[in-house]
């Protein structure tokens, strides 16, 4: 089943994506320093006002590791509040990382995913649901009881994932058994985003 999502004139170009990601950059910044941000920055990406998810990955370049990362694949909200949000979530600490410092932050590197497409996998079999992974293009999420978690596109090309062990490591991160994607109960759903980076801290924003 694909949940429908807001009709929008496509696929956001470099220009668009570049808004992004300096919104998520001001609001990393300035969560630290200040905890009135939410208003201005969602002014600077006013015109991001469709229905979609989206997550904020913060990545040390000193380490080259990940800081700090926030969102959900799911259209609960305008896009530039969806990012606002997992930008708080990613430098404020939410369990996985431990909040980020003020002196960390001009060694970031800010990682937007903006979600535009989410399919939902439930009545599939297993053979249809291994056909639709498409390692380094779609990511997917699994809710299963209280138990839920969502792994992105580029995890499995990090881990040397084929799609059998994508889904088994998400149910190993949701604290499921490794096999619970094959059960019916389970709610399974593949997602597709667009990444927009920073190359460098602060510096040229690029669509990977």
């Amino acid at each position: 089943m694909v949940l429908n999502l807001p009709e929008t004139k496509g696929p956001y170009n470099l220009s668009e994506g570049s808004v992004l990601v300096n919104g998520a950059r001001y609001t990393v910044d300035t969560a630290i320093k200040s905890r009135l941000v939410r208003k201005i920055a969602e002014e600077r990406m006013e015109k991001f006002t469709e229905q979609r998810g989206g997550f904020v990955i913060l990545r040390s370049q000193s380490t080259n590791s990940i800081r700090g990362i926030g969102g959900s694949p799911y259209p609960t909200d305008k896009l530039n509040r969806t990012i606002i949000s997992a930008s708080l979530s990613a430098a404020m600490g939410n369990g996985r990382y431990v909040a980020i410092s003020d002196s960390e932050l001009d060694e970031l590197d800010v990682n937007v995913h903006a979600v535009y497409a989410i399919n939902s996998l439930k009545g599939k079999s297993e053979n249809e649901i291994l056909d639709e992974i498409r390692i380094g293009e779609t990511g997917v999420t699994i809710k299963y009881g209280f138990h839920g978690s969502t792994l992105l596109p580029y995890v499995p090309i990090e881990e040397d994932w084929d799609s059998n062990t994508f889904l088994e490591n998400l149910c190993v991160d949701a604290g499921l058994s490794k096999t619970a994607w094959k059960n019916s109960s389970a709610d399974l759903s593949v997602f597709n985003t667009q990444l927009f980076r920073e190359e460098s801290p602060r510096g040229k924003i690029t669509e990977a």
